[in-house]
């Protein structure tokens, strides 16, 4: 049953590189079309790969500019000046070119400049996600069960290394170590190296963003004897999972901040020595917080 969600959120995950791929030369042509005149064409154009998510924070200010201008050219300043709302979200510090902008759109800008409230940045960078490398830390609690009927809890931490795609769209590697206990003579540790991606909600624009993600991993699971048994020895399970997460990210600052997220984990884990051989099906639950650092 765990699958069928790994398959769709990795399908989803998919869609947005193609996405950017076909927005790569919008901002050109949409330049192009708004000196020729063409302003719907320019708001058309641009209006879908914003909403498609292709453009990073530097594009959808550029792109914001362009559908604002294109609307004062047709004369609709209501439009207009939610183009400029949108534009002030992404660029805060934004200043109109008073030797490249018409006067409409300068007076607009700083009209609507003066009447926002200042907004969550230092140094004028947005506090949210964006394009580039992060490094988290996170601490987490965990739940383990296998169809052998064995369960444990503990805990454990993960060191994530992140890569923005566009401010919505990243890609990450993980190393996870956990041990747990449970009412069996002995004890777990859970060991995991994975690859994965997740799609952030409202990225490069908002200090909250709620996140969704999907990956792979390999896992060993060590059984060791439980000291207090009297007994000694281990066996390693080792094998592939797939991985579903969700949870959200606060942003402190534009490069500091606190995550929390549950996330489930589905292997199959193998063991093999002395001719013989074992397969068990495991199940495993975290729920987690950590800090990310954006350089």
């Amino acid at each position: 049953m765990t699958r069928l969600p790994l398959a769709a959120l990795l399908a989803a995950l998919a869609l947005t590189p193609a996405a950017a791929q076909n927005c790569t030369q919008a901002l050109d042509r949409a330049q192009s079309s708004y000196q020729s005149g063409e302003f719907d064409q320019t708001i058309d154009r641009l209006t879908t790969c914003l909403e498609a998510d292709a453009f990073s924070i530097e594009e959808r200010r550029a792109a914001y500019r362009l559908i604002g201008l294109s609307y004062i050219g047709k004369d609709r300043e209501a439009d207009a000046r939610e183009a400029v709302a949108s534009l002030l979200e992404v660029a805060p510090n934004y200043e109109p070119d008073p030797a490249l902008d018409p006067p409409p759109f300068v007076r607009l800008v700083s009209e609507m400049r003066r009447g926002r409230p200042a907004p969550a940045r230092t140094g004028g960078a947005v506090a949210s996600t964006r394009d580039g490398f992060s490094v988290s830390f996170g601490a987490h609690a965990l739940g383990y069960s296998d169809d052998d009927d064995d369960s444990f809890s503990g805990g454990g931490g993960a060191l994530t290394l992140s890569y923005g795609v566009s401010p919505t769209l990243s890609v990450h590697a993980q190393l996870s170590g956990s041990s747990a206990t449970g009412d069996a003579p002995y004890d777990l540790q859970l060991g995991r190296a994975g690859l994965g991606g997740r799609y952030h909600f409202g990225g490069g624009r908002a200090q909250l963003v709620p996140f969704v993600g999907a990956g792979v991993e390999f896992q060993t699971a060590t059984y060791s004897a439980d000291a207090t048994s009297g007994a000694t020895g281990s066996v390693d399970y080792t094998g592939p999972a797939g991985e579903v997460e969700g949870g959200v990210r606060y942003f402190f600052s534009p490069s500091l901040a606190v995550d929390a997220g549950l996330s489930a984990a589905f292997a199959s884990l193998s063991y093999e020595a002395g001719g013989q051989t074992d397969t068990v099906a495991a199940t495993t639950v975290f729920l987690g917080a950590g800090l990310t650092w954006q350089p």
